[in-house]
């Protein structure tokens, strides 16, 4: 399987949300556009209410142990039990994939139909300690009265 390029890029002013970008290809869109009437979201607010950075594919143990049902996307309210799409993630020595991306809708699981992901480790690494740090100096935008 060959490697894909990862970028995230901090979108937002009062609540930031992760984009994620896959060889320049927005990954939140296809994802969307693959679960159809299911696929409503397609960022990650970085300040979630019911979950942590850590759920999500951005968390530091996903990073070194992967696993099921990891949070990808999540409703802009920042409660992935109003919406998220999840994703499983797979983690070896040097690769980091990502699989079965899905939701639940009206009661059901929806599958998007999507390949596979396979991220080469150490530069998706590099891409989230990059939005990290640029959330590490976030600052909210001034309230305008």
């Amino acid at each position: 399987m060959e490697t894909a390029r990862a970028e995230l890029r901090i979108v937002g002013a009062s609540q930031p949300c992760v984009q994620y970008f896959v060889d320049e290809e927005d990954l939140g869109k296809r994802v969307c556009r693959a679960l159809g009437e299911a696929g409503v979201i397609d960022a990650l607010p970085w300040f979630g209410a019911d979950y942590d950075l850590e759920d999500t594919v951005l968390g530091e143990k996903m990073g070194r142990e992967g696993a099921e049902g990891a949070i990808l996307l999540a409703c802009g309210c920042g409660h992935s039990g109003c919406s998220s799409v999840r994703v499983d993630v797979m983690v070896t020595e040097t690769t980091i994939v990502w699989s079965r991306f899905w939701t639940w809708w009206e009661g059901r699981m929806v599958v998007a139909a999507i390949p596979a992901v396979n991220f080469e480790r150490r530069g998706f690494e590099e891409a989230v300690g990059g939005v990290r740090a640029e959330m590490a100096r976030w600052k909210p935008a001034p309230v305008s009265g």
